[in-house]
């Protein structure tokens, strides 16, 4: 995965994206968002698919820091996720390969749950190929694989894919706020983080 392709998934999931569901699996896991600025038309709505999923693998960790116990109530006792939540992102809130940004997200924390693997304060910069930190209010998480994975309605995106659903976003951002006083689109959280001004 090119380094340009991380940066343009940093930008169209932290700025309107919320983490809504997340799946373990042995030493992989998922993570799902939606209101991500990337454009895609659904098949299922006249709303275009806003959703995207983030899947790690191979020599995965997953560590979730938070200061209250209250703030990791979305758990199971058994530590698993359950899937009715949503947390929104602080604003460029997440990152990949960003050592020191973990290190420092990390430690402004109190407690660490480790739900796969070794807990982040064991990991060495450089162990695992890929690393993400994403910031919420009250939680973050660091988490990292040697195998990184993006997918929109459970299809792969590769590096082209990805610019074209970004440069898809611009010109639907556009035309979204052109028809803004038609019924051309339903209402979009994504498009109304960044106001069009003429």
């Amino acid at each position: 995965m090119k380094q340009r392709t991380l940066q343009l998934m940093e930008e169209a999931i932290s700025s309107a994206g919320k983490w809504v569901w997340f799946e373990l699996a042995n030493d992989s896991f998922q993570i799902e968002f939606e209101d991500v600025q990337l454009y895609k038309p659904s098949s299922r709505n006249k709303k275009h698919s806003s959703e995207l999923a983030i899947r790690l693998a191979d020599n995965g960790f997953f560590s979730l820091f938070y200061n209250e116990i209250e703030d990791i109530n979305f758990l199971s006792a058994e530590g698993y996720i359950y899937d009715d939540f949503s947390f929104n992102l602080l604003s460029d809130g997440l990152k990949f390969q960003d050592f020191e940004f973990s290190k420092k997200t990390a430690n402004s924390y109190i407690y660490e749950k480790s739900l796969i693997g070794k807990p982040f304060e064991d990991i060495l910069e450089g162990e695992c190929d890929f690393l993400l930190t994403i910031r919420f209010d009250k939680i973050a998480i660091v988490c990292g694989a040697n195998q990184l994975h993006f997918f929109n309605e459970f299809e792969s995106l590769n590096d082209e894919d990805i610019k074209r659903l970004s440069n898809q976003w611009c010109v639907y951002w556009l035309d979204y706020w052109k028809s803004k006083e038609t019924d051309k689109y339903e209402y979009d959280p994504a498009c109304e983080v960044f106001p069009f001004y003429i």
